[in-house]
């Protein structure tokens, strides 16, 4: 079939989409048979055109399909791969960081002569207990009262009186008085204070022919917090009545009392 290079041009473009619509068939058809050709086999030349471009395409996409099959499963390999590496890599750095961990407390161990806060009370060496209980535990008020009471008996077992008095000073509290508040607004206050008390009066004994620094402990005596009138009432209930509280210092005036100071 001889075709026109304008109808070649017209067929060429319909079948640039892959198929050639009904509009389109019509368009070519009625440039055909201006052309002199037989519409049938026109028609005919037309399907076998629209057919051999589908099979066309459709080779082009199995053809592609190995290697996007292939694109894929790398990809799939790779990211295997690169996860298990991450594990490995995990795995090293946190040996490396148990056997840098475990350096440092061995370095630590050597300098400070002891390995625990527990250990370096035990073996008297309250400075290293002091510098572990900053590293670990921090506002762990157990922790620093076990030192320092512990620090207070052995100065006054060895006569080291002034460093005795030292650490009773040098205390911190963590709970300080509330002038006023809730029935329980003191409760920590008066336990700290308690115990405070209580590790200076053990000393006291010790320091009977050093009239100073006997009246400096005495004078160290903290006041507890004695609950006094209401000054709010709840319309709740009673446990958030607020009330109002007092210094104490009956303990300090009875020891001065007692040694007569």
């Amino acid at each position: 079939m001889q075709l026109s290079e304008e109808l070649k041009t017209l067929i060429d473009a319909s079948l640039a989409d892959g198929k050639i619509s009904s509009k389109e068939r019509q368009v070519l058809t009625s440039r055909a048979e201006s052309d002199g050709l037989n519409k049938d086999e026109f028609e005919l030349y037309l399907d076998s055109l629209a057919h051999s471009t589908k099979k066309d395409a459709k080779g082009m996409v199995d053809k592609s399909m190995p290697f996007f099959k292939w694109l894929v499963a790398k990809k799939r390999r790779v990211a295997i791969a690169a996860f298990i590496l991450l594990g490995i890599l995990q795995v090293i750095f946190e040996m490396i960081s148990g056997v840098a961990q475990n350096s440092e407390n061995a370095q630590k161990l050597e300098e400070r002569g002891c390995a625990n806060l527990e250990d370096c009370i035990t073996k008297y060496k309250f400075e290293e207990a002091r510098n572990y209980y900053d590293e670990k535990y921090n506002f762990n008020e157990d922790k620093l009262r076990k030192i320092v009471s512990s620090e207070v008996s052995y100065y006054v077992s060895q006569g080291a009186l002034e460093m005795a008095l030292r650490s009773v000073n040098e205390y911190d509290f963590f709970h300080g008085f509330e002038p006023q508040g809730r029935s329980d607004e003191n409760t920590y206050y008066n336990e700290e204070v308690n115990w405070y008390n209580t590790m200076i009066e053990k000393t006291l004994v010790d320091f009977e022919e050093d009239k100073v620094n006997l009246k400096k402990l005495i004078y160290s005596i903290k006041p507890l917090a004695k609950i006094g009138k209401i000054f709010k009432k709840s319309e709740k209930n009673e446990y958030q009545d607020k009330y109002t509280y007092d210094k104490d210092n009956s303990k300090k005036e009875e020891l001065l009392k007692r040694y007569r100071l």
